[in-house]
């Protein structure tokens, strides 16, 4: 059976960049650099999850109305499957993030996330963005 996640991919519309997070060392993954998300809770929707998760990691509040779907995909770790749903959100800039379960972050364009050592799970949104360019 897979784990159920979610995680945001936060662009800001002003430079163009893309948040990612590094994991704290404490956590498993431990250094590698993902777009912020989480587990979804039984009874929530996927929605209402990343607005959950986002605010407990980033003490971020973001209006689920202006969620964009992206992509879901599955991916088998050596412990678990993850079948993992990435969804847009912009904003106006790059704005700061207060890290919980993280130990830093940084606003990157989309040709620069190659030079993190990213989480495998998300390295096919980062293809799909590439490819496409959202603009807004």
């Amino acid at each position: 059976m897979s784990t159920v996640v979610v995680a945001l991919v936060l662009l800001s519309s002003a430079s163009r960049k893309y948040l990612i997070v590094r994991r704290d060392k404490n956590q498993s993954g431990a250094g590698f650099w993902e777009f912020p998300g989480g587990k979804v809770e039984q009874g929530e929707t996927l929605e209402s999850a990343l607005v959950r998760e986002i605010q407990e990691e980033l003490s971020l509040s973001i209006d689920v109305k202006r969620l964009q779907f992206l992509s879901r995909n599955t991916h088998q770790y050596l412990t678990k499957l993850i079948d993992i749903s990435f969804f847009l959100y912009q904003v106006s800039q790059e704005i700061p993030v207060v890290l919980v379960d993280h130990d830093d972050f940084v606003w990157c364009d989309v040709d620069d996330l190659s030079k993190y050592s990213i989480a495998e799970a998300d390295l096919p949104v980062i293809k799909q963005l590439k490819k496409t360019r959202p603009v807004g």
